[in-house]
């Protein structure tokens, strides 16, 4: 049971690495920022899959098999070395890429370069690890301490680079505190790569073969991890600071439209109350006139009638009404004589 549980911690740890890597490329592919940095994290992932692939097959291998046997122990030594190099050249080619011209970038170069030569230093150790240039060894030699002593040093130097070379790079910019802790903290994380390789490395001189081939592909899936995070981190926390920015001048335009509404319903409704206010006091108006001028017409007839002059109240124009809105389209002689 504990076997299957490191199995597929393992398997877990593998899958991130090479699903980091892919969204790593994809998204670089997508942005037209290809560099030589992805080229060396695309060998990483090219190279992961195999050393994967070793792992989960290593029991299908029969020990009556000698060539088989040297086959497999030597691929699984030298894809780790590969790997583990690949992610670390990716850092340090990512560092060369956001360095301005000048003897720091230059002397970044020279550390890529070296790099490289130490990659190339450790496979060939790997063929002499049993002492001489003999494949019919490698199937059946321990791997020596002194093996351990050349990765850990090697593995130390590499990682203090490319920890705080970026850190003091940073310090000296002007970029805003947030962004320059988040930078320095995803380089930081390569401390998780040199602490797999000191377990690592402890298990070599313990002479524990299980405990070896475990954490070796811990470490190995580890630094690429390491090596995509700077990209994907950086990704996401633009993409974050883009919604934010999106989502505030939304809000700030959904305020703007609410407050122009608000503006347009009051004037309207102070429109209505205007227009009704006028219509009732045209109406008004209208009635009393038209009663004050039936009462003028009562008491005018009653004493034209006494006094014998009726039909005279015929040419008298009817002063006190006021006609309303709809009724005058055009002014008249009525008006006139009003």
């Amino acid at each position: 049971r504990s076997l299957v549980n490191i199995t597929a911690l393992i398997c877990v740890f593998h899958a991130i690495a090479v699903v980091s890597t892919a969204l790593r490329l994809s998204y670089r592919k997508y942005a037209h920022r290809l560099w030589w940095d992805d080229l060396w994290a695309f060998l990483g992932l090219v190279f992961i899959i195999p050393f994967w692939i070793l792992y989960m097959t290593a029991d299908l291998i029969p020990s009556t098999n000698q060539h088989l046997v040297i086959f497999w122990r030597l691929a699984h030594v030298i894809v780790f070395t590969v790997v583990l190099w690949c992610a670390r050249l990716s850092v340090a080619v990512t560092i060369v890429r956001i360095l301005p011209e000048g003897m720091f970038r230059r002397c970044a170069k020279m550390v890529s370069a070296i790099f490289a030569l130490m990659c190339t230093a450790l496979i060939v150790q790997k063929f002499s690890r049993c002492g001489v240039m003999s494949l019919a060894k490698l199937a059946y030699c321990k791997t020596p301490r002194w093996t351990a002593t050349l990765e850990l040093s090697t593995d130390v130097v590499a990682d203090v680079w490319l920890i705080f070379s970026p850190a003091y790079m940073l310090y000296k910019t002007h970029l805003r505190s947030n962004h320059r802790r988040l930078i320095i903290a995803i380089f930081a994380c390569g401390f998780l790569t040199t602490i797999a390789s000191i377990v690592h490395c402890i298990y070599i001189y313990l002479n524990k073969v299980q405990e070896i081939a475990i954490s070796g592909h811990i470490q190995a899936a580890t630094s690429v991890v390491v090596c995509n995070l700077l990209v994907l981190v950086t990704y996401l926390y633009r993409a974050y600071q883009r919604g934010r920015t999106l989502t505030d001048a939304s809000e700030t335009e959904t305020d703007e439209v609410r407050g122009i509404r608000t503006v347009e319903t009051r004037s309207r409704s102070s429109s209505n109350r205007i227009w009704s206010l006028t219509n009732v006091t045209f109406t008004e108006i209208s009635t009393e006139a038209s009663s004050r001028s039936a009462q003028d017409e009562g008491t005018s007839n009653s004493s034209l009638s006494s006094d014998g002059t009726g039909g005279v109240l015929d040419k008298i124009p009817s002063v006190y009404t006021l006609p309303m809105r709809s009724s005058y389209p055009q002014r008249t002689n009525t008006w006139k004589t009003v």
